[in-house]
């Protein structure tokens, strides 16, 4: 396995996978997208974008409550 595909291995176990002791929320298409992605071994520095946009939104909302 090259380290690309090992370290996304290794933040799909920890933050995204449905044992993950650290997950965090996401909508369960981008969920399956990636957990796909992993298994065909479609790894891609642009694996993690879309998770990534979802959680930046999440926070935002979460921070405008908070300020309201």
């Amino acid at each position: 396995k090259s380290f690309l595909t090992t370290r996304a291995q290794a933040i799909y176990d920890e933050f995204i996978s449905d044992n993950a002791p650290k997950q965090v929320n996401l909508k369960s298409v981008n969920q399956k997208q990636i957990r796909d992605d992993l298994l065909s071994g479609n790894v891609t520095n642009q694996l993690f974008n879309a998770a990534e946009d979802e959680i930046i939104k999440l926070m935002v909302i979460n921070k405008l409550f908070i300020l309201t």
